[in-house]
């Protein structure tokens, strides 16, 4: 990949340089991975992502082969908004795939303000505190339309939707949902983990309660963005994320979470998009209890709070369904990165809906080479194996 060096003075031109960088590189178009896998068809290009993890103490350096241009503009809406764009480019620095759509929130803390909890920056945007069961129950419900960080979130979309032009290539995606369970717990911390057993009637209000708000927000952020710019994915799936199912046993999601869940499925009557965090029996409770499942995941984390699910086990659950298996592995210096990858590649021989990620946890910034040397190769041979198959 040639180094693109430049400068971008105004939102057009920015808007330009992203859509012709794209059209540049089809095979870093991540949408277009999902579409096809979601849809069981072949495709041509193996659109995996390879990173490593930041580290503070790394003071290493590593070398760039693509130089995005310089945003030369003031720091204000409009040029912030092309500095976003440019930015969004930044994976085909390790040759990793691009999403084309803009995020709207801040992370995972985003729906905890509507409960008027504010967020802290300084520690990335989490929860400054929690409540009690009964301050959350004590609460109105929230004025979904100017409640904590909605307003925010309705602004950029608006702007965004006045400074761009839709078929582009850019969309707009949904904030960071995560599911009830999670929200719950980021709100009332422990004492959603005790609820069930010491106060299971106020921990059912409390979850009736966010699940409620939690549909709200959807449906109104879905309709600010409407239908010709949100992101094609959110447009056919429901996420949740059950990062903290991981920390009750299966038997308790089934009883006490697991009501909830399935009513947003009923409420939004499409598949969904299932984070388990890698943990196996969220994996499986998940896969044998909820409805139309499209997306779940697996992958070997060293360090998961209850274990990884293993991919082969995964796919042997999954068997013939029509669901996606999103890979995400950790690497490390004792397996080889390439061979490791071929490894999982090689897996899509018999299954077309499957998407892969990794991170090598050893590397740093100083083997950046390393990493787009890897990717070439596991790239090259995804082009001699699979490259020409007949795409649907």
């Amino acid at each position: 990949m040639e180094a693109e060096i430049g400068t971008i003075k105004s939102l057009a031109k920015a808007e330009e340089y992203f859509k012709t960088m794209m059209e540049s590189h089809p095979e870093r178009n991540g949408l277009d991975a999902y579409l096809s896998a979601m849809a069981g068809k072949r495709r041509k290009h193996a659109y995996f992502s390879l990173g490593y993890q930041a580290r503070p103490d790394d003071m290493t350096l590593g070398e760039d082969e693509l130089i995005l241009p310089e945003v030369k503009m003031p720091d204000n809406a409009e040029g912030n908004l092309a500095r976003e764009i440019v930015q969004k480019l930044s994976p085909l620095k390790l040759l990793n795939p691009v999403t084309p759509h803009f995020g709207i929130g801040k992370g995972t803390g985003t729906l905890v303000t509507l409960f008027g909890i504010p967020l802290d920056a300084s520690l990335g945007n989490t929860p400054s505190y929690t409540l009690s069961l009964d301050k959350i129950l004590a609460l109105p419900d929230p004025d979904i339309e100017s409640a904590g960080l909605m307003p925010e979130m309705h602004r950029k979309i608006e702007f965004i939707k006045a400074k761009l032009h839709p078929g582009n290539g850019f969309y707009i995606g949904e904030p960071d949902m995560q599911g009830p369970f999670n929200i719950a717990h980021a709100i009332a911390g422990e004492e959603i983990l005790t609820g069930p057993f010491i106060e299971p009637e106020k921990y059912h209000r409390v979850m009736a309660k966010v699940t409620r708000v939690w549909i709200q927000i959807l449906q109104r952020i879905r309709e600010w963005i409407g239908p010709e710019w949100l992101y094609p994915i959110h447009k056919q799936v429901v996420r949740i994320a059950e990062c903290s199912v991981n920390l009750v046993s299966r038997e308790v999601y089934e009883e006490f979470i697991l009501p909830y869940d399935l009513e947003i499925a009923e409420t939004f009557s499409q598949p969904l998009l299932v984070h388990t965090c890698s943990d196996p029996h969220v994996f499986h409770a998940t896969l044998d209890n909820l409805p139309d499942v499209l997306f779940t995941e697996a992958g070997f984390i060293k360090n998961a709070v209850r274990g990884w699910t293993n991919v082969d086990e995964a796919v042997k659950a999954i068997g013939g369904r029509s669901i996606v298996l999103q890979i995400g592995q950790e690497i490390y210096s004792k397996d080889d990165a390439e061979t490791f990858i071929k490894r999982d590649l090689d897996r899509y021989e018999k299954n077309p809906r499957l998407l892969f990620g990794y991170s090598h946890m050893e590397w740093k910034n100083e083997d950046k080479a390393k990493i787009r040397e890897v990717h070439r190769k596991c790239d090259e041979y995804w082009a001699e194996k699979y490259g020409n198959i007949a795409h649907d």
